[in-house]
């Protein structure tokens, strides 16, 4: 059934009828038909979301030259 579904719109989609029904559509019509079709067999786009979390970590040099410059003021 799938198959047979398949072939049928692929003869449709592959025919001067598809090519004249997209013609006789109004131009808002027509970008609203193409949208729908390009949703198909192009990849929808998905949000996402990013958690960053940043450690600022201290080596001992750094923490003996900040005491350093403390005690200089």
């Amino acid at each position: 059934m799938r198959s047979a579904i398949a072939n049928m719109l692929d003869d449709y989609f592959n025919s001067d009828t598809f090519l004249s029904d997209i013609a006789a559509l109004e131009p808002k019509d027509r970008v609203a038909a193409m949208e729908k079709f390009a949703a198909y067999v192009s990849p929808k786009l998905q949000s996402t979301t990013l958690d960053m979390t940043v450690e600022n970590k201290k080596t001992i040099e750094d923490k003996l030259k900040e005491l350093s410059e403390d005690e200089e003021e």
